[in-house]
């Protein structure tokens, strides 16, 4: 049995008998985790239970033979607070529960009351955004901190909230936000709809397609993008459209001066500025490399992952929480690269990693395509992501922070 096997055996083991209580907003991505590590829980012999409001998810669970109890964790009343925990503190200790999982601030501050004098583990989410330090979500934010374990999707967006309530780094883990694998499945996309958008963006008869997703504005680095296709051999542009995503309408002054850059550029033909795509999974199925040469950090860098789904090599800018969603040196070596990082704001260094994306030749090209998509699988399926959390659960079951 190899390694990985027996402890995910130990895993599965330790979890049988645990009830465990997610306590989840009403936020559709975060429910369907929820959703999914209720499952995982069930197949490995524990009791799931989700607390959170009615609706299609509540449904959905009920209807598949889950347990889930009518709970608002939105508000941030005091007294609808204290009401929670009241009630929490009677579902935890009739229920018998080991492990409660507050996904937001005010779940997490009901929960720390409710919890006081129980023995039991709490399991809190940092948000990816802090609120207004003026807000009464910054005041309950306190209680994210205080769960015997912290998940961040980022080490990027969690370092200020660590660093602020000084948050042990052995109780913190980085668990990605998962992305639809399925739905960004390159064997799943119908040729029609790629067809359709080319025919859309008036991309000329056998040309690839470098996308780059929007919003169109200054810190997306557009105009940078522009200053690095005039340093690439012409030769090397032949058979290549460039498509930059984003409403138009929006942010104006922007646009016009982009336009007149690459106008003057002489690039002209090379670009296309469609507007916004409403089919977002054919959009990058009709690419072949996609660009995000942000000047700014993102806190919100779900389409690289989604990309590297569609089998989509990247090149993205080393800034915000972009480098953690690319396997490129210095952090793995050249032959497992997924795609590029290059210096924010640096035309040349993006020229570069677009002149060596552009003259992989097909054999290398797909070889990079296939790990993307398996690096995207393995990290941020729904399956995989809620695995990672089982893990947590695991450890402070067996007496671990």
């Amino acid at each position: 049995m190899s390694t990985q096997a027996r402890a995910s055996l130990e895993q599965m083991r330790s979890l049988a008998g645990a009830t465990i209580l997610q306590l989840t907003p009403a936020n559709e991505n975060t429910a369907r985790n929820a959703l999914m590590i209720a499952s995982l829980l069930r197949r490995s012999g524990a009791r799931a239970i989700i607390a959170g409001r009615d609706g299609k998810f509540a449904d959905e669970y009920r209807l598949a033979g889950g347990e889930w109890l009518t709970l608002d964790h939105d508000s941030v009343n005091p007294f609808k607070l204290r009401s929670n925990a009241g009630r929490l503190e009677k579902i935890i200790s009739r229920e018998r529960v080991d492990i409660v999982h507050a996904y937001s601030a005010s779940a997490a501050w009901s929960a720390l009351a409710a919890t006081e004098k129980l023995p039991v583990w709490l399991v809190t989410n940092l948000p990816e955004t802090a609120p207004s330090p003026r807000s009464l979500r910054a005041l309950y934010q306190t209680s994210l901190a205080r769960g015997d374990h912290v998940i961040v999707h980022s080490s990027f967006t969690a370092a200020p909230m660590i660093e602020r309530f000084d948050i042990p780094r052995e109780r913190v883990t980085v668990v990605p936000n998962p992305i639809d694998a399925q739905l960004f499945d390159p064997a799943s996309m119908r040729p029609e709809r790629v067809l359709g958008l080319r025919k859309a963006w008036k991309i000329p008869e056998g040309d690839r397609i470098i996308l780059v997703p929007g919003p169109i504005a200054a810190s997306a680095g557009q105009s940078v993008l522009a200053d690095a296709v005039r340093l690439i051999p012409v030769d090397l542009l032949r058979g290549i459209t460039f498509v930059l995503l984003g409403d138009t309408r929006v942010g104006g002054k922007y646009v016009r001066a982009l336009t007149k850059r690459i106008d003057a550029h002489g690039l002209a033909a090379k670009f296309r500025l469609p507007g916004r795509c409403p089919d977002w999974p054919a959009a990058l199925a009709a690419s072949d490399i996609v660009v995000m040469p942000v000047i700014e950090p993102q806190v919100f860098g779900r389409p690289i992952p989604e990309s590297q789904a569609m089998a989509r090599p990247v090149i993205a800018s080393a800034i915000g929480i972009l480098p953690e969603n690319i396997l490129a040196p210095p952090r793995m070596p050249d032959e497992l690269r997924t795609g590029w990082l290059v210096r924010p704001g640096d035309p040349g260094a993006l020229a570069a990693a677009l002149r060596e994306s552009l003259s992989l030749d097909l054999a290398a090209y797909r070889a990079l395509a296939a790990r993307a998509r398996q690096f995207a699988e393995f990290m941020f399926s729904p399956q995989n992501v809620a695995t990672s959390v089982l893990a947590i659960y695991s450890a402070l079951l067996s007496g671990q922070r």
